[in-house]
């Protein structure tokens, strides 16, 4: 009896250890997921304004503009940039029915991420814009709950906004990067599911 005792206090004193933990780890996850929502808040304060200065400027032809505005962009000449607190965007996400607003940054990494969506790759000019962010619930946590219709827009960093409908929901492996990044979808926007074993896709085509 007395072993079983033992064994049973250390099994409870393992158990309180394994709960302490995961509510240390959701603590973690939550502190980070409000600072990346404030993050992007703080973004979109100087972004949206300073699109809206380009767009009021843009000529009617606008061609050579955007060559103008992209000549320093290494990455992609076709989608210019605003510049904002060191990092660099190509424009705003919108999502209505998830009243959602956010930053899209030029480029990813996993700091990038902690902050706002990222282009992971594509333009919208080769109709194959694919965009990553983090499943805080602000970001795109909420990617699920999309329905089919509904709609995206895209305004690009000298103000011209494109509309999108979603057209398909997918659950990709994590290795499915060609299926990702098919050409297929004119705008594709992806997640971690929660545990991250998979990639939540959201699959849209312009609007006509």
């Amino acid at each position: 009896m007395g072993n079983r005792g033992a064994a049973g206090l250390v099994c409870l004193a393992l158990g309180v250890l394994c709960l302490t933990g995961a509510f240390g780890l959701y603590q973690s996850n939550r502190s980070e997921a409000r600072e990346a929502e404030a993050a992007a808040a703080a973004v979109m304060e100087q972004l949206a304004p300073a699109i809206c200065e380009r767009a009021a400027d843009r000529p009617p032809a606008d061609l050579d503009f955007r060559s103008a505005l992209s000549e320093a962009m290494p990455i992609d000449p076709t989608m210019p940039c605003v510049e904002i607190g060191g990092n660099r965007y190509v424009g705003f996400l919108t999502i209505p029915d998830l009243a959602l607003e956010l930053p899209v940054m030029e480029d990813w990494d996993y700091e990038k991420l902690k902050t706002a969506p990222c282009r992971y790759t594509g333009t919208l000019l080769e109709h194959d814009l694919t965009i990553a962010a983090h499943n805080y619930l602000r970001h795109f946590g909420h990617l699920m709950d999309l329905k089919l219709g509904a709609e995206v827009l895209f305004t690009d960093a000298v103000g011209e906004t494109t509309h999108f409908t979603v057209a398909e929901l997918e659950i990709l492996p994590p290795d499915a990067v060609d299926r990702l990044t098919a050409g297929e979808y004119d705008l594709t926007l992806f997640t971690c599911t929660y545990g991250g074993a998979t990639r939540f896709t959201v699959r849209c085509l312009r609007a006509e």
